[in-house]
């Protein structure tokens, strides 16, 4: 077995443990649910991806470094992981722990079973976890943790925080080794001819100079280290919450979206171990000037003065580098929804000619977003460029002041040298920061941008105990269902009430726009009615998790997505729960698996960006594939034949026709063939039912409705005409 096959089998074990654990507690959160804290097939085992499942269970955990021999019932409930002789990571959900080392371990139908946890002791790649539950309030904050903190995730925790203000603390004294050093060769070294002390000096310097890049080495590492594992934690959580998003919270288009996504690694970028560096050296400013002020007096007046006056020059363009800023955000988001709609249709780019058209659309783009970078560009230099000026005028003024002060004699040469490099040191931080003023905007629209994605409306509210229901087990009800895309326009469905028993075939015709496809989309819960309700077996689709509900169903929706990667992957979409000759079963079902016997990769031939490698009618019976695999209990099929030849559409009807008796099927079509699969039509209009019953009579009952308004339309006609 692959090493990625193995990994989900251990991420599944770890979920599905945890579920039985949270039911121990009496909360019941499905194994699905607790999948989609992490990627499928992330390594459950470390410590950040623990927490992260453990905390979507409703669950606290703490690694035990305790032998497994040795666990007590006040172990308990626990999580035992390790790996079986045959190589495969399995995790137990202990709940009791007796004495002479029986466990009982829960499973999430409520059973248990007795382990012997000596006889574990022998396997490899044992961990434990104690588990607890979390209290309400915990709960929300540990699901919320990952927006809630905002910019504070990017800190790093104490751990990193000792060691690197130690090591900023020791730097910044270090520092002040050349200075002093410079000041004595000057005032004593050169007038005494101490070329002993000289040496002295310069080995305590080459020292100092040794430990300063250790230490600076050290914390730029740790830093980084801690921006890395920071920023993978938050990356996984943006884009979590991005997929577990509400359809209605979408807002954006896929371009701003995307450029939306690219801007978390500019706040990464802005906040990383420079950014933080420089802001632990910002406090010894005040330590560089008391000593300027200690060995060369009043010369300190001039860096006094010049670090007010170089923020005055970061700030100077600060204004109009807001502006600037907010109107290159808009043009990048709006040249990357050009490029993704330009290359996502090409081929009908092609078609009709319309290179010279697209060509257009990117070049205005382009312009439009290029006059504000090189602006921002402008802008931003001038700013560090008076930066620069101000630093070297500091530079010339403590010199020309100095001389004056040495030839009066209130300072020495060396003095005046310590201190015209002390003012560099002094100032230097404070460029840094002053650079990063000029960036600040950019990383504040950045930001929000990012926010934007991560505040989305979730499908499962963190606040919220959804019910986990299982199987649909009577029927799926519509209740005076009124939805609509947007408020402003007129509803997509309204006033909707029907019932789809279980093992029902049922057919959704109608006319373009009639709500059809909207109507699929309701019962996958990927929306919510503006009002009525959509209920399954009684319950309404807004107290159940999702995740679990959907587990149901097998669909193919209007315009079925495909990605980059093999057959086998783009069937399974991440399920661990499928095998090959499962695959091949719905392959087989779909009308796929002849062309792809043809394959000499077979499963592992690769469908290109999109499903660009395939024809139409293969992406069709993939997809098709894709809702077969596993025998969902539903299958939900919008214009399954479109892309279909005739002999291809009446093998998929004899399938359909075929299904189990405990199938449900609802078909939305507009090929009359494919209405031979179902034994009930359901006709929509304007959004509302205008037929519904058995197959025959509802058909007989259209023909009627098409010749009365044939009629009515031709009666109308002659009246226009006399």
């Amino acid at each position: 077995m692959e090493s990625s096959d193995l990994a989900r089998q251990a991420f599944a074990s770890a979920a599905q443990a945890l579920a039985a654990i949270s039911a121990h507690f009496g909360k019941r959160v499905s194994q699905a649910r607790i999948e989609m804290a992490l990627p499928s097939g992330a390594d459950e085992s470390r410590a950040t991806n623990f927490h992260a499942m453990a905390g979507e269970a409703g669950l606290v955990g703490e690694a035990l470094d305790q032998d497994i021999s040795r666990l007590r019932g006040s172990h308990a409930p626990c999580l035992i992981g390790y790996v079986s002789a045959h190589g495969r990571k399995k995790w137990l959900a202990v709940s009791q722990i007796a004495g002479n080392g029986l466990a009982v371990c829960a499973t999430p139908n409520g059973r248990s079973e007795t382990v012997n946890l000596n006889g574990l002791a022998s396997q490899a790649g044992i961990c434990i976890w104690s588990l607890a539950p979390l209290a309400g309030v915990e709960k929300t904050l540990s699901k919320r943790a990952g927006t809630q903190t905002g910019l504070r995730a990017f800190v790093p925790g104490a751990g990193v925080l000792v060691p690197v203000v130690a090591a900023t603390i020791t730097v910044n004294i270090l520092a002040l080794a050349i200075p002093l050093a410079t000041m004595n060769i000057f005032d004593r070294v050169i007038s005494n001819s101490a070329f002993d002390t000289l040496w002295a000096l310069a080995i305590g310097v080459a020292l100092a100079l040794g430990f300063d890049l250790i230490l600076k080495s050290m914390r730029t590492l740790l830093l980084d280290k801690a921006s890395a594992r920071s920023d993978v934690i938050l990356s996984n959580h943006l884009f979590s919450r991005i997929l577990g998003a509400r359809m209605g919270a979408r807002k954006a288009g896929i371009g701003i979206a995307a450029n939306s996504l690219r801007e978390f690694e500019g706040v990464r970028e802005y906040l990383n171990a420079v950014t933080l560096s420089s802001l632990g050296d910002l406090p010894f400013v005040a330590l560089f000037l008391l000593v300027i002020w200690l060995v060369a007096g009043n010369v300190v007046v001039v860096p006094l003065i010049a670090i007010p006056a170089l923020f005055l020059a970061a700030l100077a363009t600060q204004g109009r580098l807001r502006k600037l800023v907010d109107g290159s955000f808009r043009d990048t988001a709006h040249k990357n929804s050009v490029a993704i709609e330009v290359l996502g249709g090409i081929e009908t780019i092609k078609a009709n000619r319309a290179e010279r058209w697209a060509a257009q659309l990117w070049e205005r783009a382009v312009a439009s977003q290029l006059s504000h970078s090189l602006a921002i560009r402008w802008w931003t230099s001038l700013s560090i460029n008076l930066v620069t000026t101000f630093q070297g005028l500091a530079t010339i003024s403590v010199l020309v002041y100095g001389v004056y002060l040495v030839t009066e004699g209130q300072i020495t040469p060396g003095a005046l040298f310590a201190a015209n490099m002390l003012t560099a040191r002094c100032l230097g931080p404070l460029a840094a920061i002053a650079a990063l003023l000029s960036r600040l905007h950019q990383m504040r629209i950045a930001y929000a941008s990012v926010r934007s994605l991560a505040d989305m409306e979730q499908e499962h509210a963190p606040e919220r105990e959804l019910v986990v229901s299982g199987p649909i087990r009577q029927s799926l009800a519509f209740e005076g269902v009124t939805f609509g895309f947007n408020p402003q326009l007129p509803p997509v469905l309204s006033g909707v009430s029907m019932s789809i028993a279980v093992g029902e075939r049922v057919g959704i015709i109608g006319g373009i726009g009639s709500g059809k496809s909207t109507l699929l989309n309701l019962i996958l819960a990927m929306h919510e009615p503006a009002s009525g309700r959509v209920l399954a077996d009684g319950i309404p689709l807004t107290h159940l998790d999702p995740a679990e509900y959907r587990q149901n169903f097998g669909s193919v929706l209007q315009d079925p997505a495909f990605f980059q990667g093999t057959l086998r992957e783009n069937v399974l979409l991440g399920r661990s729960d499928i095998g090959d000759l499962e695959i091949y079963k719905a392959l087989e079902a779909s009308g796929a698996l002849a062309w792809v016997r043809r394959q000499p990769l077979g499963l592992d031939t690769p469908v290109g960006e999109r499903g660009a490698g395939l024809s139409s009618g293969q992406r069709q019976t993939l997809a098709l594939a894709r809702a077969f695999a596993g025998d969902p209990a539903f299958l939900v099929l919008d214009e399954p034949s479109s892309d279909l030849d005739m002999a291809s559409e009446a093998a998929l009807v004899g399938r359909l026709k075929n299904l189990s008796g405990s199938t449900t099927l609802v078909l939305v079509t507009h090929r009359p063939a494919l209405l031979e699969a179902v034994n009930r039509i359901v006709v929509l209009e304007g959004g509302r039912i205008l037929l519904d019953g058995p197959r025959e009579e509802v058909l007989q009952r259209l023909k009627g409705v098409v010749e009365e308004r044939r009629q009515s339309t031709q009666t109308v006609s002659l009246q226009v005409s006399a």
